[in-house]
């Protein structure tokens, strides 16, 4: 199994910082939130030092985060994202469904809004999820709230959009913290979409809904059974790391984080 880490723990530190830390933790595989992240508007000098950049810790990237604005200018940001994916050798966009929410995680938009906000989605998905096929390059549903809160409805949603080039990467801290799901029911949940999932967020949470989000091993998720539902599907796809740290947390506390999740789910795969 490719097993990585999402540069997110270093965000507020500079992309060669990270990536020397995923790299010393023991990874070869990585995935680019901020520090890193795609955007649209990169100049050519700027993608070609990510590459150098991974290239000098020996790490392949796996997959990146891309924001979807479903207006015009939006679809075409995401295009350009999908381009530079491809150039880089990044085969998986995740992404999510519109939010549902106007504060917070419990005062929702207006219903009128919210569907508006859906039409413009699924317009704009069919023309990208054509864009990215065409190049290669998968766009994977991410659970985070609304029409891709849990698995049910990450699979309604990938149904409903109805393209090879569109399927999902699981996160089940995700489905505790927005939808409230318990930590050991998410096994459960990944069974209904197991056989459509190209990739996993290893990460893990305290608590229920809106609890506190941790590394691997470190809250009430169940790994263990997590991989049992992949392993039973032939799954070999990532499994990237997925924390949160506080804020002003020393890059080395980092280092010690990051490793401590290599060796935990190194010794479940």
């Amino acid at each position: 199994m490719k097993l990585g880490c999402f540069t997110r723990p270093y965000g507020e530190y500079t992309l060669a910082r990270a990536l020397e830390g995923i790299s010393s933790a023991g990874f070869r595989y990585v995935g680019l939130m901020k520090p890193g992240m795609i955007s649209p508007d990169m100049e050519r000098n700027q993608v070609e030092e990510i590459r150098k950049a991974m290239l000098l810790k020996n790490l392949k990237p796996l997959a990146t985060w891309g924001v979807l604005q479903p207006d015009d200018q939006g679809i075409t940001n995401f295009k350009k994202v999908i381009d530079i994916s491809k150039d880089l050798g990044i085969g998986t966009i995740l992404t999510a469904g519109p939010w549902p929410y106007l504060e917070g995680i419990t005062v929702r938009k207006r219903t009128s809004e919210w569907l508006k906000d859906l039409e413009n989605f699924f317009k704009a998905m069919q023309v990208l999820s054509d864009y990215a096929l065409s190049k290669g390059v998968e766009i994977a549903l991410k659970p985070h709230a609304g029409i891709t809160g849990t698995a049910k409805e990450c699979l309604e949603t990938m149904e409903k959009i109805g393209s090879r080039g569109v399927r999902i990467w699981y996160d089940p801290a995700n489905v505790v913290y927005y939808e409230g799901l318990r930590p050991e029911d998410t096994p459960d949940d990944l069974e209904v979409i197991a056989d459509y999932v190209t990739g996993l967020c290893a990460k893990d949470i305290i608590g229920g809904r809106g609890g506190n989000i941790v590394a691997p091993g470190e809250g009430s998720i169940d790994f263990k059974g997590i991989f049992r539902v992949l392993e039973g599907r032939g799954f070999e796809g990532p499994c990237i790391v997925e924390t949160a740290v506080p804020s002003s947390t020393p890059p080395e506390n980092i280092d010690a984080i990051i490793k401590s999740s290599f060796e935990y789910l190194r010794k479940m795969i």
